[in-house]
């Protein structure tokens, strides 16, 4: 499963800026990918860790601003069409999977 994080923050004052930061630095650091500007993506196991991660998101929401989420699963996730350019992620989109032994 992916989750989809969609923000739209101010960064009008300094005090904005710095909740951007602060929210774009915890995403990055929680393993979220970059899909496009504002759109973060990342890759959870199920249901249960999904819940987990919007506890957590919600812990380190900025103060004003929208944030959204959407889950999708992983065949949604690699079906995405690309109209004009392309995904900067090429392992990002495919629904094959990774066994380590």
């Amino acid at each position: 499963m992916r989750m989809l994080v969609f923000f739209d923050l101010p960064v009008i004052t300094n005090a904005d800026k710095k909740e951007y930061r602060h929210f774009r630095t915890y995403m990055i650091k929680d393993g979220y990918l970059m899909v496009q500007e504002s759109v973060y993506s990342k890759l959870v196991t199920n249901y249960g860790a999904c819940e987990l991660e919007l506890e957590k998101l919600k812990r380190n929401k900025p103060k004003s601003g929208l944030v959204q989420c959407l889950i999708v699963t992983e065949n949604q996730f690699a079906g995405i069409t690309y109209i004009c350019g392309e995904s900067p992620y090429r392992e990002c989109n495919t629904t094959d999977r990774l066994v380590i032994i």
